[in-house]
């Protein structure tokens, strides 16, 4: 059976720079997802999926950092010397509007995040996360946790109020948004049938 993609932290992800007027490095795209995750954390609500764990410079997930690639490969986002949204960011937003107005609960809390620290450097973020009392799951100082040690894992909710996971029509709707091999075989297939262009 094929791996889950985690489309939900993609979305996620598309949204922040959608509406992050300053762009971002991977260090303030982890801390500002770790932020949202924490106050979501509280309310017993899951987003984003990123296990957020001790890195020297912060809470951080590796695969933040992978998606960030993988969004900026595939033309999704632009990267110079930090993230930005481009045009594709703005049209696959407008295309989910209905998904995001649907979980709003989630992204009015992401909304916030952005508000008040959107237009924070990585390090800034970083010294806020630093300077709180209690963190995470086990509600302790950041440098309590151990090195790699998990401070927030959405997956440990127990029965969540509400978890932002995609039905299968949407992941499948998500797949082929996300994924320009397939939008391109799906493109082409409606251009054959078009013209009549296939055989059964």
């Amino acid at each position: 059976m094929a791996r889950r993609v985690h489309y939900e932290d993609l979305i996620i992800d598309l949204y922040l720079f959608h509406h992050l007027d300053t762009g971002g490095g991977k260090k303030k795209t982890a801390k500002l997802l770790y932020l949202l995750e924490e106050d979501l954390y509280q309310e017993h609500i899951v987003g984003p999926q990123y296990v957020m764990q001790k890195y020297p410079m912060g809470p951080y997930d590796q695969r933040v950092g992978t998606n960030l690639e993988n969004l900026t490969k595939n033309g999704y986002i632009k990267y110079t010397n930090r993230y930005y949204a481009n045009s594709l960011t703005s049209k696959f937003i407008k295309e989910i509007d209905e998904l995001i107005q649907d979980n709003s609960i989630v992204f009015t809390q992401l909304d916030k995040i952005i508000d008040n620290f959107g237009e924070d450097s990585g390090n800034a973020i970083a010294e806020h996360i630093y300077s709180l009392p209690q963190i995470g799951m086990k509600r302790k100082s950041f440098y309590e946790y151990r090195e790699f040690e998990s401070i927030i894992d959405p997956r440990k909710i127990y029965k969540p109020k509400i978890a932002f996971i995609l039905d299968d029509p949407w992941y499948d709707t998500i797949e082929i948004l996300l994924n320009p091999k397939i939008f391109l075989k799906l493109k082409n297939a409606v251009k054959d049938c078009q013209v009549g262009n296939f055989t059964l």
